[in-house]
């Protein structure tokens, strides 16, 4: 009996805190003065430092940061055309660890590619990020659309000083939605050290009839010019008080970690299922994995050709789905209503995620109908963790 009423006890205590959580979150959300304020803006020379650092205003509860990237690119070769990639000026930041955000204590919340983010914000928004749809003709604002807060350089770009401007933004999250306050972090402290990095793709271009997956240009001799990097915090403050004045927290949404983390395995097998691990300790919301089964020769990345099936795989062998590329294809165009580029995939498990100590040691498994010896996948995995546990948790898989 002293058993059963300590863990009654127990199970009550965790009732209230999540109802408390939910009622500060509410008054929160409620109630709270949204900011939303330029803190960074600098020119930025990537050839000459490939890294640039940034630290918050240490003040309010932090939602997200904003980033605005402008620029130019030339093309100086005498005769030779440079062609945009799949994923063009996404490849401007390095794929593995473009963009890299560390909290108050160290730990590395968000290490990934650009290519990474923005599939998963556009995923988050059930749209493509940054588009718009075309309403009808005759419709009110039908023919507005001056608006351009992504743009893209040039498809092609022309030999002998052919030139193009860009414009790149995207979001560096710290809370998974701006109203879910999850993974938020209060930063009205002292002595404490917080920091965010882009880091340059040094293979941004590249020699035409390379592997593109992660460039912005191949062909030609480009490049950059007036790059200029612009920050915006986006966060909570005066918050609402509790009982003894001070700032009332959603400590459960704060004990929660949302992570953003690429890694990748290569040595692929053909014909056979190739195994990519969901780590103990977390719960996973997607994996996004691109399948390169060809980096070193022609055709690279193909739309599924070199695809037998993907499934996922419980601990006691039984797949809960399997299917062919075209399959999932399918269904991230009725999510996003557009394709992935070729060879790109994603899965998502936000509605049910894949907990590890619930569900078992589940597995990702590719079966591919052809891998060359240098093939490989790149996996961007979305996962909340918990605070109290990061130093149980493994680390991710892959190199």
């Amino acid at each position: 009996m002293p058993a059963a009423s300590a863990a009654s006890s127990a199970q009550q205590a965790a009732q209230n805190a999540a109802l408390q959580n939910i009622a500060i979150r509410k008054a929160i959300l409620a109630n709270a003065l949204r900011l939303k304020q330029p803190i960074f803006n600098q020119a930025w020379t990537p050839s000459n430092a490939p890294q640039l650092t940034w630290s918050p205003n240490y003040i309010g509860y932090l939602r997200r940061f904003i980033v605005e990237i402008t620029g130019t690119v030339t093309n100086s070769h005498a005769t030779q055309a440079a062609t945009l990639s799949d994923i063009g000026i996404l490849g401007l930041l390095d794929p593995n660890q473009g963009v890299v955000m560390t909290d108050l204590n160290g730990y590395y919340r968000i290490q990934t590619g650009l290519w990474h983010l923005l599939i998963i914000e556009s995923m988050k928004r059930g749209k493509l990020y940054g588009a718009r749809w075309t309403p009808e003709t005759g419709t009110p604002w039908a023919n507005a659309g001056a608006w351009t807060p992504f743009v893209q350089p040039s498809s092609s770009l022309a030999a002998a000083g052919g030139t193009s401007t860009f414009r790149l933004q995207f979001e560096i999250p710290v809370c998974y939605m701006p109203d879910d306050l999850r993974g938020g972090l209060f930063i009205s402290v002292v002595n404490s050290t917080m920091r965010c990095l882009l880091n340059y793709n040094t293979s941004a271009f590249i020699a035409s009839g390379s592997d593109d997956t992660f460039a912005v240009y191949s062909g030609g001799t480009v490049a950059l010019s007036g790059v200029n990097v612009s920050v915006y915090q986006d966060y909570f403050d005066q918050l609402p008080a509790d009982q003894n004045g001070q700032p009332a927290l959603p400590l459960g949404d704060m004990s929660v970690v949302y992570e953003l983390k690429k890694t990748q395995y290569s040595a692929l097998a053909a014909n056979v299922d190739n195994p990519f691990p969901f780590n103990n300790l977390r719960r996973y919301l997607s994996a996004t994995p691109i399948f390169d089964s060809s980096p070193s020769a022609s055709p690279f990345r193909q739309a599924g050709g070199d695809v037998n099936y993907w499934s996922l795989m419980t601990a006691s062998l039984l797949p809960l789905w399997k299917g062919d590329p075209q399959m999932f294809s399918e269904m991230v165009r009725h999510q996003i209503g557009w394709d992935l580029p070729a060879g790109f995939y994603h899965f998502e498990f936000r509605r049910h995620p894949i907990y590890t100590p619930a569900n078992g040691n589940m597995q990702l498994l590719l079966n591919p109908s052809s891998a060359a010896a240098q093939s490989i996948v790149h996996l961007g995995y979305e996962m909340f963790a918990d605070v109290n546990l990061l130093t149980q948790a493994s680390a991710i898989g892959g190199n």
